[in-house]
Order: structure tokens, then sequence, then C-alpha cells
């Protein structure tokens, strides 16, 4: 029930093949904290405001770790999950979830990895580095990619080197991409915004990641018509509407009528 590792993701896989999504970004840029405030509207039933129903999940004690501290307690208000620790681990924690679309019927299964900021770090540096091996393997896998964008260290007291940082990191992400959707989220989104700041990684995103798609996500309402959990939903609404990378078959050139030969060589001595 705990966050899966590969050897759980062959299981997973037996029926077909899950979507990985990928979320990237720094250390305490708020990446687990969306996995877990997620998990909470899921278990609301608020999925179905998307169009979708939750189906199951074979880490549900992974997502009760994570999301523990977001409840509130008698006498102990809620806060952030704790920050993932960056260990030996050669692949990131796994969590594990099936939706049904509810216009269809059909299940889709879903692995949300939960990663270290710090694995990111190191593999932007050099993707070669022996301690970034999880990063390397989430960004060959993934189908999708979610890159946090932290409000709060971006316009702090140390936003020259948090700047730096991210902007390296889009670099990197962005020549691994293939094709891949990708969304820059903007986390934190209830601190106070900062134009100049919000326009420089915006303009060095799109520079590099022309087709990202933007979303904003916070913890506090920012007006009456903007409550935390629309953008959050919003977010979910997308994810879960990408589909993986299909493989494209060459286009038949066989004109007979013999169903053996359409995909024969041609020319063969």
């Amino acid at each position: 029930g705990l966050a899966l590792g590969l050897t759980d993701v062959e299981f997973i896989s037996g029926c077909s093949k899950p979507i990985v999504v990928g979320i990237v970004g720094a250390e305490n840029a708020g990446k687990t904290s969306l996995l877990a405030a997620w998990y909470l509207l899921i278990s609301k039933g608020l999925s179905t405001k998307i169009q979708r129903r939750f189906a199951g999940s074979y880490s549900l004690a992974g997502w009760e770790s994570i999301s523990d501290g977001l409840r509130w307690e008698p006498g102990q208000p809620p806060c952030f999950p704790s920050h993932t620790p960056s260990s030996s681990r050669r692949s990131p924690g796994l969590l594990h979830i099936t939706f049904q679309n509810q216009a269809t019927g059909n299940a889709q299964e879903y692995l949300f990895a939960d990663a270290p900021g710090e694995w990111f770090g190191k593999w932007a540096l050099n993707s070669e580095s022996t301690e970034a091996e999880g990063a390397r393997w989430l960004a060959k896998n993934a189908d999708m990619f979610l890159l946090m964008s932290d409000r709060e260290a971006l316009s702090g007291k140390s936003k020259g080197r948090a700047r730096s940082e991210f902007k390296r990191l889009v670099q990197r992400l962005g020549g691994e991409l293939n094709g891949r959707p990708i969304a820059l989220v903007w986390t934190k989104g209830d601190i106070v915004e900062d134009e100049t700041m919000i326009n420089s990684i915006r303009d060095s995103t799109y520079s590099v990641i022309p087709e990202a798609h933007e979303f904003q996500i916070q913890v506090l309402p920012n007006s009456e018509n903007e409550t935390p959990e629309s953008g959050l939903l919003e977010l979910l609404s997308w994810v879960v509407e990408q589909e993986s990378l299909k493989v494209k078959l060459p286009e038949l050139q066989y004109t007979g009528q013999d169903p053996f030969f359409m995909f024969g060589c041609r020319n063969l001595m």
C-alpha cells in the first residue's frame, strides 16, 4: 500500500500501460503538497467535477502518508507534507490511482512520481551524475511533465540563485521532452505577485518550451470566485485529458488481396 517501486510497476502494467506523470521542480516547490491536495479532493468525490471517478489504488497507504498533515485534527491546524527525502534510491516513489471516465466508462491507470527536488538540481547541472539517476529515469519514462515554479522562492531573498536554477532545469527538461505534454505550474499563487519575475520566468520557459500549458495553484483563495480547489481541479483535468504517446506504424504500400503479406518485406533476393 505504500508508494510503488519499479518491481510493482510490472504488476500494474500487466493489463495496460499506466500513464506516468513526472512532477519536476526544486526542493519545497510544492510537488508533494500538490499530490496530497489532489488526493484529499478525490477522497471527497470532487474528481467527478472533471468527469472522472476514483476506481482504485494500490498505494493508498502512500497517499494517506503524504496527505495526513493537510487534514484538520483536534487542537492541531493543518500543515504541509514533510519534505521528500533525497536518498540513494534510483527511481522516484510512484503513487498509483485508477480513474474511470464517466463519459466512456473506460478506466486508466496513473502513476504520479513523488521525487525529491535535489535530484532535479543535480540532473540539471549534469545529466550523467550518479546522484541524478532517479531524475534520469523520470525524464526517460514519464508520459507528461508538470514543471513546478515556486513563486515564493523566485521572489524571495535568494531569488537570483532560485531563478538561475529554474532556468537551468528548463533547459535540461526542454532537451528531453520529445513531444511529450508539459505544464508550467505556478505554486503558492496566494503569494503577492511579482510581475517582473513572472514575465522573466515565463519568457525564459516559453523560449525553450513554447508548447507548455500554464496553470496556477494556491492554498488560499485570491477572490470569492477563485478557490484553491478550482485551480487544483483545472490542472488535474488537463492531466487526465492527456494521452500517452502512441506508436505510429508506417503506411502500408501493399495493394494485393493476401493479408499475410501486408507487412512483408519487398524486393527480397
